[in-house]
């Protein structure tokens, strides 16, 4: 087992969910990748996917709950240390790409769209290092079957 897994695992088991403030990017851990959106106060959220199963994906307006799907949690992105703009700015950002469509997994997916509202960057660190989205106990069975 690596360095970097134990460490991953260590910090999957130990990261408390925190109380995401108006701005926030937030993700959910899925099975094999992570959901990324903004939170933007009163339980809501803006994020990059299908309003229903099937649908075309479009940036809009959900509930907490709807956004959690079957989790019971979410996680905070933490950004400190990082050049970001204000929660207030991230979440009329979030607002002003309301309705727009185009999502590309590769280009413009959940995570492009939630950290450039608050860092002004498209990126995805999923599409980058896929392996780094898995949870720790998938990593675990891959590294198992080296």
């Amino acid at each position: 087992m690596s360095d970097e897994f134990l460490y991953d695992l260590f910090h999957y088991l130990t990261d408390e969910p925190k109380t995401a403030k108006a701005g926030d990017v937030i993700y959910v851990q899925r099975t094999f990748y992570k959901h990324y959106g903004v939170y933007i106060g009163n339980k809501k959220v803006i994020h990059f996917a299908p309003k229903k199963e099937g649908g075309i994906a479009v940036i809009h307006e959900t509930t907490l709950s709807k956004f959690l799907g079957d989790e019971a949690d979410y996680h905070v992105v933490d950004f400190s240390g990082e050049k970001v703009y204000t929660r207030e700015t991230a979440v009329r950002r979030a607002k002003r790409c309301l309705g727009i469509k185009g999502y590309d997994l590769i280009s413009s997916n959940c995570e492009h769209f939630a950290l450039w509202c608050r860092t002004g960057h498209k990126y995805s660190t999923q599409v980058e290092d896929p392996e780094k989205a898995l949870p720790p106990e998938l990593k675990l069975l891959l590294d198992l079957g080296k």
